[in-house]
């Protein structure tokens, strides 16, 4: 078996774990600063953002890259904005897909009470 058919799957589930991370750490900033904080992942990108409400608008918390060879192809929630309150419910709910070059893929979902899985 080569390397190459090992690190493959492991970057991918990697990065569906730290997408799963950032998710619920947006969450939990969400509430402990009671502002909404959004993730917004757009399909076809090889990274994705945190952002925060402010009474300007949106600022921008972090920028994530993927690791190379990984995108994301498709999201649910309208316009890849996840979002949630300062009460911890998602506003905005769905599912993440992740995927390498050889097609395999990983989903993060996202649901209306603010659960990652």
């Amino acid at each position: 078996m080569a390397w190459n058919e090992v690190r493959m799957p492991l970057r991918l589930a990697g990065a569906a774990r730290q997408i799963g991370i950032d998710l619920e750490q947006a969450r939990l900033f969400a509430v402990a600063h009671q502002r909404d904080v959004r993730l917004v992942a757009t399909g076809g990108a090889a990274e994705y953002r945190l952002e925060e409400a402010t009474p300007d608008g949106w600022r921008g918390l972090r920028v994530a890259q993927l690791p190379p060879a990984l995108r994301v192809v498709a999201t649910t929630a309208p316009g890849g904005v996840f979002r949630f309150t300062p009460r911890g419910s998602a506003a905005g709910f769905g599912t993440i897909v992740v995927q390498d070059d050889a097609g395999r893929t990983r989903r993060i979902v996202v649901n209306i009470a603010g659960r990652v899985r």
